[in-house]
């Protein structure tokens, strides 16, 4: 019998892999900037991103408007930011993606690798927990600017973004 090879799923930003996939939610409001509704992306449902490429492609959309990488949506971002992706309805300490990532880690056929590092994790809690606590290139908020800097490069950043705030005379 010939053996069937899978086509694994690619990440739309980062077109690898998807690390911990994710999908997106696009929130609807009024006038009044209430939401009225929220719509899950169906394009991410079925080919999901990388948790950190749907971070770093939400931060990157400037203003409240969010418009999907496959341009089938249109709406908001929420207004608490980690409720644009994974499960909408989660608190900010729960994973974004829990039954997702539990249901494809029980069939083997969960990504453990990195793709920002590249470091192969050997567990699902390790991998769940990898981004927030053990990963090189995690982003992180300057304290200066605001902007989302890789862990590796956060002690350069600092020090360029203090020079730039100080005025020379």
């Amino acid at each position: 019998m010939a053996s069937i090879e899978r086509e694994l799923p690619k990440c739309p930003l980062c077109l690898c892999e998807p690390f911990l996939p994710t999908t997106l939610n696009i929130f609807q409001k009024d006038a009044d900037d209430d939401v009225i509704g929220i719509k899950k992306c169906l394009a991410t449902s079925k080919n999901p991103m990388c948790l950190p490429c749907v971070k770093d492609f939400i931060n990157s959309q400037k203003g409240k408007n969010l418009v999907c990488p496959y341009k089938c949506c249109i709406g908001f971002k929420a207004h608490k930011l980690y409720q644009t992706y994974g499960d909408s309805l989660r608190q900010k300490n729960e994973f974004a993606e829990m039954c997702m990532w539990t249901t494809l880690y029980n069939y083997g056929v969960l990504n453990t690798k990195c793709n920002l590092c590249e470091y192969n994790c050997s567990s699902l809690e390790e991998t769940l927990n990898h981004l927030n606590n053990s990963c090189i290139k995690r982003k992180l908020s300057c304290n200066e600017c605001k902007n989302l800097v890789s862990l590796n490069e956060i002690d350069i950043h600092n020090l360029n973004c203090k020079l730039e705030s100080y005025t020379f005379l």
